[in-house]
């Protein structure tokens, strides 16, 4: 296997698993009874409302939780979420993707709303789903949620919109009496966006407001969000849990030849048991909802390679001392189960000894002095198993083939590739 390739599979494992790493934030919910719960919410820089969170009490466990069980939830710099009934628009308003009609059908689902802005009168919410942007009043007299009306659509080939949020504005204005002509000209400007429908509620619930003002309150938001988050980070990057684990593991090796070599002509399916023994440390932000873990384990393992053909046969002691950085993802995390997968490099170092190789009438020039192992490889192990209790790993795995052996001017290669199942015990506080 090319240097390159063997770089190249654990970045890409990393890329692939570090965008879903937990994110755990200080928070709170309020169930369906009501209740508070403090805890921590796993915050994925959601661009859309989510349906289901992660939520993590006191005592460390993870559950579920989605509008059918929660009356709302907080996190840290990501805002309060409430759970209400409304009515939805189901249509697309981007353009290039809306339909060639007006789609007004609005439906009902009980969903997870983000408090935009708090008043005397009104409440704004904001959702967003896999259609669009939608803006929710709840009165506060009523409790009743109201979207706000926006359509986009194409009418033989021209663009259309029904900007009935700005309707819906009036009549709240009327309501609580805070409409003028000063309110009108404003309304009529005001686009569906944040901070337009934000500085509309504001002047409803008679807070004087104006969209610049409202920009500028909302870029200084994001910015302390910013650096809250940053700060977060910086000080969640030092609580790094680190657990120790020792293991054993068989590995069933197959020393194989390529090239011009009597060992690769009609070669023999020859397996080699090699039992192994290892210790590390892993590292990790959480033990118990992490889903990416650093490992660096060190492991040994002693026996004797054969490679076998028609008619030549080749045997060799190694014992191999080995450094293996590793990165473990956990695919499914419930107690007292977690299914993981992992991969990473093994830098090994061989001992090489008690070399025997025989041939009968051979077709190539290979003498036992020409044939060296290197007593140096580089290989590319891949895992997956499971945790029980945080304390017992069962896995098996894949070691891809390693270039152990080389013969340039003669043309002929030697690799060395494992399959294994092995145990690990993890130690430490549970």
């Amino acid at each position: 296997m090319s240097t390159f390739y063997k770089i190249l599979l654990p970045i890409l494992l990393l890329a692939t698993t570090a965008s879903a790493q937990r994110n755990f934030r200080d928070g709170y919910i309020v169930n369906a009874k009501g209740d508070t719960a403090r805890g921590a919410i796993d915050y994925q820089n959601w661009e859309r409302n989510p349906t289901v969170i992660r939520f993590k009490d006191a005592s460390g466990k993870v559950s579920d939780q989605t509008p059918a069980n929660t009356k709302a939830f907080s996190v840290a710099q990501a805002g309060l979420y409430r759970t209400f009934t409304a009515n939805i628009s189901n249509d697309v308003i981007r353009p290039g993707r809306a339909e060639n009609r007006l789609d007004s059908v609005k439906r009902p689902a009980t969903i997870f709303l983000k408090l935009l802005q708090t008043g005397k009168n009104l409440d704004l919410y904001e959702y967003i789903d896999k259609n669009r942007p939608h803006f929710i009043t709840v009165e506060k007299k009523t409790g009743r949620p109201l979207e706000l009306t926006y359509h986009f659509f194409y009418f033989n080939a021209v663009e259309s919109r029904i900007n009935g949020y700005r309707n819906d504005l009036i009549d709240y204005a009327q309501t609580y009496k805070v409409y003028n002509e000063r309110f009108l000209a404003q309304v009529q400007q005001a686009n569906y966006e944040a901070a337009d429908m934000i500085a509309m509620v504001n002047i409803i619930n008679g807070v004087a407001s104006s969209k610049e003002a409202v920009f500028d309150q909302v870029k200084a938001q994001a910015k302390a969000e910013k650096r809250k988050a940053v700060k977060s980070i910086d000080e969640g990057s030092s609580k790094v849990d680190i657990e120790l684990f020792a293991g054993a593991t068989m590995n069933v090796g197959n020393y194989s030849f390529t090239g011009f070599n009597d060992l690769a002509v009609d070669p023999k399916a020859v397996s080699t048991l090699l039992p192994q023994l290892g210790f590390g440390v892993d590292f990790t932000r959480d033990p118990n909802v992490a889903r990416l873990v650093v490992r660096v384990e060190v492991s040994a393992f002693s026996g004797q390679l054969k490679a076998e053909s028609a008619n030549a046969l080749k045997t060799v002691d190694m014992f191999n001392i080995s450094l293996r950085p590793q990165l473990t993802y956990n695919l499914y995390i419930k107690d007292p189960i977690k299914v993981f997968i992992s991969s990473g490099f093994i830098f090994g170092l061989s001992n090489i000894s008690n070399m025997k190789y025989s041939v009968v009438n051979p077709k190539y020039n290979v003498i036992n002095g020409q044939q060296d192992l290197f007593d140096k490889y580089v290989g590319i192990p891949i895992r997956a198993g499971v945790l029980i209790n945080r304390r017992v790993e069962i896995y098996g795995g894949y070691i891809l083939p390693s270039d152990i052996e080389n013969a340039g001017a003669l043309s002929y290669n030697a690799t060395l590739s494992f399959v294994q199942a092995g145990v690990n015990y993890h130690f430490g506080k549970r």
